[in-house]
C-alpha cells in the first residue's frame, strides 16, 4: 500500500474509457482513504459522463469534486452547457478551471460529449458510512450507483430504509420498477438532473408502483444531496410538485431536514366498518377521514398506546379494501397519544408494504387531523413515534398551520443518515 501522499498522472493510470475502471486501477495501485491533502490528476480521451467520476470517487472514499479543466476540443460543448453551469454557480471559461457547485445540472449537457478533460480531486479521506462496492467493472456493463439512507432516525439500522439511485437519468425506464422491487424497501428514489433552479428532480417507486410523493424518500434524498454538495437548502421536484427543505446539523454522514409538504385534500371515508373489520379494531375515537397529499392516507384513532401496539390486521383484507373500495387509499394509519407526543402504525399491503417504519407523507396529515379535531392547536409541533413494532424505531416531527377549514402550511422534519453505498452492474 502507498504510505505517503502521492500524485498519480496518466502514466500511472493509463487512458481508459470507463471511469469505474480508472477507480479500480487506483485501488490496485494501493490508494488509501486516509491521506488528506493528496491530489489526483488523471486524463482520458473519451469521457462519457463527468458525474461518473464523482460518484465512483465517492464510492472509493474520495471527497470534494473540485475542478474540471476542459481541454481540446472543448469547443464541441454547446453553449447551453455553459449557460447551465453558469446558472448553477459554475465558472465556465475555456481552458480555465471550473468549480462544479451542482454536478447534476452540469451533467445534463456533458453526457455523450467527446472531449479531453482533467479532473482534480481534493482531500482523500473516507466517509464513515460510505464503502466500496465489490466486483470488477466491465465496459459492457451498466453501472447504477445508489446510496442506502436510514430516514427519521439518528441511529444506523433504524428508521425507514431508502435506496437513492443518484444517476437515475442513466437507467432505462423499464428497469426502474424492477430495481425498486429488487431493493425491497418501502420506497426507492431515482434522482434526475434539474430542469430549472431546483436541486434535482426525483421519481419515487414502491415495490409495486410509482407514486407522486412520499415523505421519507424526499427527506432522505435531500439529506444525501446536501451531504454530497454541502447544501443548507434543497428543493426537490416530485410529480406532485416542488418540495423545499431546510437542512441543519449536517455532518459527514447525516443531517436534520425540514420539508414543506403539499397541502392535503380532506375527505370522509364512507362506511368505515369494513376498514375496522380488516384492522380487527372496534372503531375510531375520531371521524375516519382520508387526507391526500399525493399519497392518500386514512386515519383511525385508538384509545391508547397499548391498543396501537396490539393491532394485528388482516393484511389480505386491507389490500382488497384498498384496491376495490372505489375510494383511493394507500396508507392505513392507526394512532394514539396525547398532547404533543403520538404513536402511529401505517399499513400499506396493497403496495407491497405490510407495515412501514416511518411514513413522512402520513405525518403531516396526522398533525392536520389532530388540529382539525381539537386534539392539538394549529402551529403545535408534534413528535411521532413509529416503527418499534417492526424493529425500526423512528422519530418524526410534524406541524400543521391554518384552520379547520383552510390548512395553509404543513411541515415534517427529522434526521436521516447515509449508511451504505453500492451499484448495480447489469448487462
Amino acid at each position: 500500500m502507498l504510505d505517503r501522499p502521492v500524485r498519480l498522472e496518466n502514466r500511472d493510470v493509463g487512458k481508459v474509457r470507463d471511469p469505474c475502471q480508472m477507480i479500480d486501477n487506483l485501488i490496485a495501485l494501493g490508494l488509501q482513504r486516509r491521506f488528506v491533502g493528496d491530489v489526483l490528476q488523471a486524463a482520458t480521451a473519451t469521457a462519457r459522463d463527468v458525474l461518473a467520476w464523482r460518484d465512483d470517487a465517492i464510492g472509493t472514499g474520495l471527497e470534494n469534486f473540485d475542478q474540471v479543466r476542459l481541454g481540446e476540443p472543448a469547443s464541441r460543448l454547446a453553449d447551453p452547457y455553459f449557460r447551465a453551469v453558469a446558472r448553477s454557480g459554475v465558472r465556465a471559461e475555456h481552458h480555465k478551471p471550473i468549480r462544479a457547485r451542482n454536478a447534476l445540472a452540469a451533467e445534463r449537457h456533458v453526457v455523450n460529449c467527446d472531449f479531453e478533460f482533467v479532473i482534480t480531486f481534493g482531500s482523500f479521506h473516507g466517509r464513515q458510512t460510505i464503502g466500496v462496492a465489490g466486483g470488477r467493472y466491465g465496459s459492457t456493463m451498466a453501472g447504477y450507483p445508489y446510496l442506502i439512507v436510514d430516514v427519521f432516525t439518528s441511529e444506523a439500522l433504524a428508521g425507514n430504509q431508502l435506496a437513492v439511485f443518484t444517476k437515475g437519468q442513466t437507467i432505462p425506464q423499464e428497469r426502474l420498477q424492477p430495481l425498486a422491487l429488487e431493493m425491497g424497501f418501502s420506497e426507492t428514489v431515482f434522482v434526475l438532473p434539474p430542469l430549472e433552479q431546483e436541486t434535482a428532480r426525483i421519481r419515487i417507486f414502491t415495490p409495486t408502483s410509482e407514486v407522486p410523493f412520499a415523505g421519507h424518500p424526499v427527506l432522505g434524498t435531500a439529506v444525501a444531496l446536501a451531504i454530497a454538495d454541502g447544501l443548507d437548502r434543497v428543493e426537490l421536484v416530485t410529480p406532485q410538485g416542488p418540495v423545499p427543505l431546510e437542512i441543519t446539523d449536517r455532518t459527514a454522514s447525516g443531517a436534520f431536514g425540514r420539508m414543506q409538504q403539499p397541502i392535503p385534500t380532506v375527505g370522509t371515508l364512507p362506511d368505515p366498518q369494513a376498514l375496522f373489520a380488516a384492522l380487527r379494531v372496534t372503531g375510531s375515537e375520531l371521524p375516519v377521514e382520508i387526507y391526500d397529499n399525493g399519497i392518500p392516507h386514512v386515519y383511525v384513532a385508538l384509545p391508547d398506546l397499548t391498543s396501537v401496539a396490539a393491532v394485528a390486521p388482516d393484511y389480505g383484507a386491507l389490500a382488497d379494501l384498498a384496491r376495490t373500495r372505489g375510494v383511493p387509499i394507500v396508507g392505513i394509519n392507526c394512532f394514539a397519544g396525547a398532547g404533543r407526543r403520538w404513536t402511529t402504525r401505517m399499513f400499506a399491503p396493497a403496495d407491497g408494504v405490510p407495515e412501514d417504519a416511518a411514513t413522512g407523507s402520513a405525518a403531516g396529515p396526522l398533525a392536520c387531523h389532530l388540529a382539525r379535531h381539537d386534539r392539538i392547536a394549529f402551529g403545535d409541533e408534534i413528535v411521532i413515534c413509529q416503527g418499534a413494532e417492526i424493529g425500526r424505531p423512528s422519530t418524526l416531527y410534524a406541524t400543521a398551520h391554518g384552520s379547520r377549514d383552510a390548512i395553509t402550511r404543513v411541515e415534517v422534519a427529522g434526521m436521516a443518515i447515509v449508511v451504505a453505498s453500492g451499484a448495480f452492474h447489469l448487462p
